[in-house]
C-alpha cells in the first residue's frame, strides 16, 4: 500500500480493542483516491474490522495537510484522535494541536492556554504544545513550552468547555507553575 516508513507509534496509537490505530507517514498511496499528500508526513487512522484506512490531517474539503502532522494518539474508545500538525490550511496557529471527533467528522484546533486563562493569572503563556493524550470525553491532556524561560507544564484541555487545567503546578497554589518537565 504504501511506500515509505511509518513513523514509530507510541502506546497512545491504538484504542484499548485494538479495532483502530493511528499512525504517521510520508508514504504516499495510503489512501485510495489519488489524493495529493503533498510529500509531507500525514496522520491515517486503520480500522482493522473494516481494513479501511483513512487520511484524518485533512481540511473538511479532503485536501490534506500541507504541512508535517505526527503525534496522534487515539482515545480509548476510538472515538477521538489528537494529533500536532504545522499545515497553514489546516489553521496551525496556537497549540499546533488538533483534536478530531472521527463519528462526526469535526476537526478543532486547540488554542494556547494564556496565563490570562486562570485566576490568579499564571507566571507565563504557553508557547506551543507537543505530544497530546486525548480521553474518551475527547479532553486533551498536553505538555506545553512556555515563554519567558518558565519551565514546560502539563495541561488539560476539555473540549466541551474550550477551559484549561494546570496539571503540573506548583506546591505553593493551584496557578503557581511546576517544575520543568523534558
Amino acid at each position: 500500500f504504501g511506500n515509505a516508513s511509518a513513523q514509530p507509534l507510541t502506546p497512545q496509537a491504538m484504542s484499548a480493542d485494538a479495532r483502530y490505530v493511528v499512525f504517521s507517514t510520508a508514504a504516499a498511496g495510503m489512501v485510495d483516491g489519488g489524493i495529493n499528500t503533498f510529500g509531507v508526513t500525514q496522520v491515517y487512522l486503520r480500522d482493522r474490522s473494516a481494513g479501511t484506512t483513512r487520511l484524518l490531517s485533512r481540511i473538511g474539503s479532503g485536501e490534506a495537510a500541507n504541512g508535517t502532522s505526527d503525534q496522534a494518539s487515539i482515545s480509548a474508545d476510538g472515538r477521538y484522535v489528537v494529533f500536532r500538525s504545522v499545515a497553514s490550511n489546516l489553521g496551525a496557529t496556537g497549540s499546533r494541536l488538533f483534536v478530531l471527533d472521527t463519528e462526526g467528522g469535526a476537526l478543532q484546533t486547540i488554542p494556547l492556554p494564556q496565563a490570562s486563562d486562570f485566576s490568579p493569572s499564571l507566571a507565563a503563556s504557553a508557547a506551543i504544545c507537543r505530544e497530546g493524550r486525548v480521553s474518551n470525553a475527547g479532553d486533551v491532556v498536553m505538555i506545553c513550552n512556555m515563554q519567558s524561560a518558565q519551565p514546560a507544564q502539563v495541561f488539560r484541555w476539555r473540549r466541551i468547555t474550550g477551559t484549561f487545567e494546570l496539571l503540573s503546578r506548583g506546591m505553593a497554589s493551584s496557578t503557581a507553575l511546576g517544575d520543568a518537565i523534558s
